[in-house]
């Protein structure tokens, strides 16, 4: 299991393997790696990593610089887990946020730009969205960072 999920980060990390690069193209596609439903497509390895996803969740979290690669709904960066589990399918509707937003295409210099509504879920959805800290490195790429203890993440996995 500490194998495969080493393989769920090195296909999250987008490292240059020749393995991760196939499994992007080919399985992943232009969708993200939370939402890929098991179609038989690939290998039993595949399908096992698609399996290891709820374990991997407790795992992962990305942290938001320039937001060109964290997807807004279905990545793991805010501390509420993937927001599209908070707000619902109807929540991309609500805010006027595409269920592919990037972070980058809804976070500015001048804040996050949310459509105005109405229903109380959906502003304690975005207060709590205002109230998380975004670093102002902007320059910078997103990383992705793993669990090591309880509250400590780290850039590396290591498997001892």
């Amino acid at each position: 299991m500490v194998f495969s999920l080493k393989l769920i980060l090195r296909l999250l990390n987008g490292n240059n393997s020749l393995w991760a690069d196939w499994v992007r193209k080919h399985l992943v596609r232009q969708e993200s790696f939370w939402d890929i439903r098991d179609t038989g497509l690939g290998s039993w390895v595949w399908r096992k990593l698609l399996q290891l996803r709820p374990i991997a969740k407790q795992f992962v979290r990305m942290e938001v610089y320039n937001g060109k690669t964290v997807r807004f709904w279905t990545d793991l960066w805010h501390p509420m887990g993937r927001l599209i589990e908070v707000a619902g399918e109807i929540g991309t509707q609500k805010l006027g946020i595409a269920r592919t937003a990037l972070v980058c295409d809804v976070w500015s210099e001048r804040g996050w730009m949310f459509s105005r509504c109405r229903d109380r879920h959906m502003r304690s959805l975005f207060q709590a969205v205002e109230a998380h800290n975004l670093v102002e490195d902007r320059t910078s790429s997103d990383i992705i960072i793993w669990r090591r203890k309880e509250t400590d993440f780290g850039k590396v996995f290591s498997t001892s």
